[in-house]
């Protein structure tokens, strides 16, 4: 019997319950996400992560890199409020970085800006270059793939910077409207 009706329904064009039920995804925050977009969000996470693959973000200490997505729709493009309503417990659970993340300063970069200090210059040593090479290709995949780019940096402030394991969120809208993108420490004292 559930055969016929949900032959009949999708003969009407009707979309059953039971259908809703089998394709819509509930996310953390209890909404329901239709299958595209969230399938849309896992390709734009697969082909970031996939330019991360043995790469370490380059600091004192290297770090690797981590996907971050938020559980809620964000209503503007990503800040410092929104990253510490969301992402505190990305930073709070990482064992290298500064903590807790509600008392780190935050600074907000520019993702152009940031994204020139990773070009690769003829030249230089060769293991640098070869980092800079694949540092651009995982920037220009955030680019591509996030609206909004942008980089925000947490750590202690120090004069007018910040020292520290600094908490490193390279983020931007999903075309699920949630937040996402990478997150890693640079330490730097």
């Amino acid at each position: 019997m559930k055969r016929i009706a949900l032959i009949f329904a999708l003969a009407l064009g009707v979309q059953s319950a039971a259908c809703v039920a089998e394709t819509a995804a509930t996310d953390e925050d209890g909404t329901q996400e239709d299958d595209l977009t969230l399938a849309t969000d896992t390709k734009i996470k697969n082909a970031i992560v996939k330019t991360t693959t043995g790469l370490s973000f380059m600091s004192e200490s290297d770090h690797a890199f981590v996907w971050v997505r938020s559980s809620t729709v964000a209503t503007a493009p990503a800040n410092a409020w929104f990253i510490h309503k969301s992402f505190s417990g990305v930073t709070d659970g990482d064992a290298m970085a500064d903590k807790p993340l509600s008392k780190l300063k935050s600074e907000t970069v520019n993702f152009e800006s940031f994204a020139a200090r990773y070009a690769p210059v003829v030249g230089e040593d060769a293991d640098n270059f070869a980092y800079h090479q694949q540092m651009t290709k995982v920037l220009a995949m955030v680019r591509t793939n996030l609206k909004n780019a942008v980089v925000i940096r947490l750590g202690r402030p120090s004069g007018s910077g910040l020292v520290g394991a600094i908490s490193v969120y390279i983020v931007g809208t999903l075309p699920s409207g949630k937040v996402g993108g990478l997150f890693t420490v640079s330490v730097e004292t």
